[in-house]
């Protein structure tokens, strides 16, 4: 995997700044599951917000809607770790986005 840096050394043809030709490269996966409930801060919030947190088969429809050309993969009755508890799962959603 390559990893994006930003060169500022003086003699660099590059400023460093995002240009809209760039975006044929940009692809977003959400992979999400639909049984965590997890919400960091939940026991802190306000008693009528905290049932709203951490829903995030509601979240990740949401977030997919707000990133153009983004791909959702809802993997139901998993928890909080689908790399892990369903892994065949989650690297089959993974594989076929990158190809």
């Amino acid at each position: 995997m390559r990893m994006a840096y930003m060169d500022v050394r003086p003699d660099n043809h590059n400023d460093n700044k995002w240009k809209p030709e760039y975006n044929r490269w940009l692809n977003t996966l959400l992979i999400i599951d639909t049984r965590d409930r997890t919400a960091i801060g939940k026991d802190r919030a306000p008693a009528d917000v905290q049932p709203t947190m951490g829903l995030y088969n509601e979240l990740g429809k949401k977030t997919a809607q707000q990133i153009p050309d983004s791909q959702l993969v809802e993997l139901d009755d998993v928890g909080h770790m689908p790399h892990i508890e369903v892994f065949d799962r989650f690297i089959e959603a993974l594989l076929g986005f990158l190809k």
